[in-house]
């Protein structure tokens, strides 16, 4: 039927193959992936200056709901992100000189420096409640994550490798917030999370010589 909704046409095919309740689950899957994608192809081409334009309003109230758990311990919760991120990303190290180090025997071992790795933690962490406390009005926010993403140029990190940590991110917030990080709050910090990777990414690549 040409009238007929891409959701609904999803639903149709979705419960017409399985009668046992995943058609709903899939449908739900493929709308998030649709939103993530609009979301990302606004952002690659600067369509999305604002982030609350990237959000619904029941998004903006997930978000806000679930940073006043998260914001409870900041420090904590950053490093746990970046413990993860090195254990699960190994190749990512030898980008943070300040927090892994090589062993004073020269093996190829790595010496993490706790201090410095919560440390780091936390002011990414800072950046993200930044993003949430400027979610009616992002211009200032723009600005300080187009200059982040210069000073990243500096540790030789490219554009490509910023998107590798919401893994990272997603696990321990999930560990964090329980039954509140529900599929929904998951995909209204992703968005969150590709705003900041655009902006940051767009002081990389205009990083002046």
């Amino acid at each position: 039927m040409p009238g007929l909704l891409l959701e609904d046409k999803i639903t149709r095919k979705g419960t017409k193959t399985d009668g046992m309740g995943n058609g709903q689950t899939r449908v739900r899957r493929v709308m998030k992936t649709l939103s993530l994608d609009r979301a990302s192809y606004r952002l690659r081409h600067g369509e999305s200056e604002q982030l609350r334009h990237c959000l619904s309003p029941q998004q903006v109230q997930l978000i806000k709901d679930t940073w006043n758990i998260l914001k409870e311990d900041l420090a904590f919760i950053g490093g746990s992100i970046f413990k993860d991120f090195f254990e699960t990303r190994q190749e990512i190290k030898m980008y943070f000189p300040k927090i892994v180090r090589i062993s004073e025997s020269n093996q190829l071992e790595w010496d993490i420096d706790r201090n410095m790795l919560q440390q780091h933690g936390l002011t990414v962490m800072q950046g993200i409640g930044a993003a949430v406390e400027n979610l009616d009005d992002s211009r200032f926010l723009n600005g300080i994550l187009f200059t982040v993403g210069q000073s990243h140029v500096n540790r030789h990190i490219k554009p490509n490798m910023l998107k590798k940590l919401w893994p990272s991110i997603n696990r321990c917030f999930r560990r964090t917030l329980k039954e509140h990080y529900t599929e929904d709050a998951e995909e209204a910090w992703q968005l969150i999370f590709l705003y900041i990777c655009a902006h940051m990414k767009n002081g990389m690549q205009n990083k002046a010589s």
